[in-house]
């Protein structure tokens, strides 16, 4: 009995939440579902061409060497999952991007002669808020359809920051927000 009350809790609220009677609640959490699909994967299409023209700006702009950007971003997967594409310009212009967020730093610099990869470790280690380890990784090369791009430098950092810290420290080094 208590689960048939439970059940019918639930289908009121739900009816109540999309505002439909409940013949129409299935039909209705069905286009709900089906909108949410379609318009998430067009919103991740969109944030990878974001991505393309902050490159493409900064590629472009003679007096930036490396840009900052702060990111509204919950993690830094879709930095991850999409940067490495633009090495290959980034290192043919000698250019560099940082993404950071209280969460997280990731960046991708064209040329790692750029920026000093222990001054800058050193600094997001003073950053780091808490106890817990923060994880830093970096490389010098990422591969782009198999190809290697040599001499870059990528980077993340995942801890809790004070973004002070690290804010002062790109404007120290004259990186320039966008």
């Amino acid at each position: 009995m208590n689960e048939i009350t439970e059940e019918n809790r639930v289908i009121n609220k739900l009816c109540k939440t999309f505002s439909v009677e409940r013949g129409h609640l299935i039909e209705t959490a069905e286009r709900f579902f089906d909108g949410y699909k379609k318009f998430s994967n067009r919103a991740d299409k969109l944030e990878v061409q974001v991505l393309d023209l902050q490159v493409k700006m900064i590629c472009q702009n003679p007096e930036i060497k490396i840009a900052f950007v702060l990111s509204d971003k919950k993690d830094a997967s879709l930095y991850f999952s999409n940067m490495d594409a633009f090495a290959p310009e980034l290192a043919k212009h000698k250019k560099g991007i940082i993404f950071y967020n209280d969460k997280f730093v990731y960046g991708l610099i064209g040329d790692k002669t750029l920026i000093n990869e222990p001054e800058l470790k050193e600094v997001l280690e003073a950053a780091k808020k808490g106890e817990k380890p923060m994880k830093f990784n970096s490389k010098n090369t990422v591969k782009v359809n198999g190809t290697p791009v040599n001499n870059v430098l990528s980077f993340s950092a995942i801890s809790p920051l004070n973004l002070k810290n690290i804010t002062d420290y790109f404007a120290k080094n004259n990186f320039n927000k966008i």
